[in-house]
This record gives structure tokens, C-alpha cells and sequence, in this order.
């Protein structure tokens, strides 16, 4: 108990001779800022550095205060617009090995406004603007909002036959936001080579300049621009999301990854409100939940809050959630029950399909090789 004492002490001390104001989180009703960002679910051992790294891609930073070995962390963007970019691609992505809980801080949770030396990108943590401006083709070809641009699929040789498409998605991330990744198997087995699609053009094109002939898992790698045409599909009918009518403040969760707790689970609802419980299912005889569970709000504005920021494109651990609106009463049972009653009525399972390319798709390996 002293221990813990002393490490509060500590870091309230640690707060305020960082310019924070701990009042701030105390007021009721309170207003948030849209320049400031409360970073949580940090990994262990995480730097402020690290952290700066991370944030600035989208945007020149004022202050950023991590208390040594804690877990959350305050991040002050300078323009509200950039604010908003940031907290928009980094919100629940994955940092190292956890997803990054984002809420924006409570107005004035510095003492004073920023009057030191802004933070701007490095030469090797491109900002998105920057890469907007270095592409002027596109701008006159604008895409529809998470849609990736024309010509910006790479083809990825050499690879070494354990990388997965998550490694290899890491790994060309440093140069821009990746739209989809598949790595050419048969029977199971990789064949070493690939596709990566940028969202933009000019990333596609500045990963072959900066990436050409690098080492990945001991591997050099050869790239060159693709024709193909990636495009992600979900793994079957029942992944398709058909959310319904609001019907309830519960919320049906589905997707959830094994390794998902059901504190992470809830530190993802409970940004948007007051939570009732979070419920996931165990398999019979087994501790671990069966990749679902229930939300449930105390009011149906804040469970349709939640629905609303989360139901396109959340991802908990390279997953997808999807979510649907559940019924007041509705239990595991009757979840099975209307879960057969749609297969059976959507006929046969097709065969599993994670990728599905263009129809030129088939005959680009011999040519590529």
C-alpha cells in the first residue's frame, strides 16, 4: 500500500511539472479539447520519443507528456485539423503489440498554451500532406474516402517463406497507409512473393525508390509496380455486416479476436459512454470466449454513438469487429438460433475467399517472375 502511495505521489508530481492541470479531469461535465489527445493501452517501456514518432506523421506536435512506465500519455497537436487526422488513423491501430485507446482530453488540461519548439516530422516519418503534395497527378483524380488510389499495387519478390501478410504489411507501413496485403500461397504454402496496395500513388512509387533491394527477415527483397488489383473481401456471407435498426442500448459484437480481453473490449466501448456490462461467452469447459460478446450501454444515445464510430472499419488486433444491434432480452442461445436461421437461409457455405483480384490476376506471376 505505501508503494502504491508513493508511486501516485509521484506521478501527480510528474503531471504537474509537466504543465498539466490534474483539475482538469476532476470538473464534471467536461469540455474536450480538439488539439489535445489522451493516448492509453500503452505498451510497456513505451518513450515519449516513440511516441512523438508516432503522432507527428500527421501533424507538427507541442507537447507530449509520458510519465516514466506509464501506460497513458498526453499528445498536443498545434492545428485542430491535423488533431483530427492523427486521432482518425491511429485510434484502436496496433502499436507494437496492443491497440492504442484514443479520447480527446478534457479542455485546458494544460496550465498554460504552448510557447516552446513545435515538433515536426523527420525526414523518415513523412507526414500524409507531404505525401499528398508529392503526388499532383492524383489530386486531379480524387478517390472516394478509403479507397486506394489507381496504380498503387507493388509486386514483392524474394520473400522468405515464413512472412506472413501481417509482417509484410508492418513493414511497408513505413512508407505510407497500406489498403490490403496477400502473400501468393498454394496448398498453404507461401510461394516468396506478393502484393502490397498503397492507398496513394505516390507511395506505391516511393516504396520501389526507398525499399528496392532491402532486407526483410533476411531477405532481399525485389519490387516493382503491379497491375493487379487488390481488393479484401470478407471470409464469407456471414462476415458481411447488416446491422439492422437500433433496437436496444446492447450491441452485438462479433469478430473479436481470441487474444482480445474483455477489459480491452470495454476500454473500446467505454470511450463513448456509460457502460451496463460487457459480456463474451466462454466455450464450454475452456476459459476462452467464443469471438463474440454483448455491449451494453445505460442509454441508447451512447450505445448509438458507439455503433455509429466503430461499425465501418474497427480493427482489434488485425480484426475487424463486426457489429450488429442486439434485442433487449437476446441470449447466447437465441444469438446461435439466428445465426443458423441466416446461413441456412443464405444456402451452401461457399468456399472461404480472403482476396480477390482482378481477372488479369491469374496470368501477372509468370510475367512478374
Amino acid at each position: 500500500k505505501l508503494s502504491s502511495i508513493v508511486n501516485i505521489i509521484f506521478l501527480s508530481r510528474f503531471l504537474e511539472d509537466s504543465g498539466i492541470s490534474l483539475d482538469a479531469f476532476t470538473t464534471s461535465n467536461i469540455k474536450r479539447s480538439n488539439t489535445v489527445i489522451l493516448v492509453k493501452n500503452l505498451p510497456a517501456k513505451t518513450t515519449a520519443q516513440e511516441l512523438s514518432q508516432l503522432f507527428c506523421r500527421y501533424g507538427e506536435l507541442g507537447r507530449v507528456v509520458l510519465p516514466p512506465a506509464g501506460v497513458t500519455g498526453v499528445v498536443e497537436y498545434l492545428d485542430p485539423s491535423e488533431a483530427r487526422k492523427g486521432f482518425k488513423n491511429l485510434a484502436y491501430s496496433k502499436f507494437k503489440y496492443l491497440p492504442l485507446y484514443l479520447e480527446w482530453a478534457p479542455l485546458n488540461v494544460f496550465k498554460s498554451e504552448f510557447s516552446g519548439v513545435a515538433i515536426k516530422p523527420t525526414s523518415n516519418d513523412t507526414t500524409s500532406t507531404e505525401r499528398d503534395s508529392e503526388d499532383t497527378e492524383g489530386k486531379s483524380h480524387a478517390q472516394p474516402e478509403g479507397q486506394p488510389e489507381p496504380d498503387t499495387t507493388i509486386f514483392v519478390k524474394n520473400l522468405d517463406f515464413g512472412t506472413n501478410e501481417d509482417v509484410l504489411k508492418e513493414y511497408f507501413e513505413k512508407i505510407g497507409q497500406v489498403h490490403s496485403v496477400v502473400i501468393a500461397k498454394r496448398n498453404g504454402l507461401s510461394q516468396g512473393y506478393g502484393f502490397v496496395q498503397f492507398m496513394k500513388r505516390s507511395d506505391a512509387q516511393k516504396s520501389i525508390r526507398n525499399m528496392q533491394n532491402s532486407v526483410l527477415e533476411g531477405h532481399t527483397i525485389e519490387i516493382k509496380l503491379s497491375e493487379k488489383t487488390l481488393a479484401v473481401m470478407p471470409k464469407s456471407r456471414r462476415m458481411i455486416q447488416k446491422a439492422g435498426e437500433q433496437t436496444s442500448s446492447k450491441i452485438l459484437v462479433k469478430n473479436i479476436p481470441f487474444q482480445a480481453t474483455q477489459k480491452e473490449v470495454r476500454q473500446l466501448f467505454a470511450t463513448f459512454g456509460e457502460l451496463k456490462f460487457v459480456r463474451l461467452p466462454s466455450k464450454m469447459n475452456s476459459q476462452e470466449h467464443r469471438g463474440f460478446g454483448f455491449v451494453e450501454f445505460v442509454t441508447r444515445e451512447d450505445a448509438k454513438k458507439a455503433f455509429e464510430a466503430l461499425k465501418l472499419s474497427t480493427h482489434l488486433y488485425d480484426r475487424r469487429l463486426v457489429l450488429e444491434w442486439a434485442k433487449d432480452d437476446e441470449s447466447v442461445e437465441e444469438l446461435r438460433k439466428r445465426t443458423a436461421e441466416k446461413f441456412l437461409a443464405s444456402g451452401p457455405a461457399r468456399k472461404r475467399t480472403k482476396v480477390v483480384m482482378d481477372p488479369a490476376a491469374a496470368h501477372e506471376n509468370s510475367d512478374e517472375d
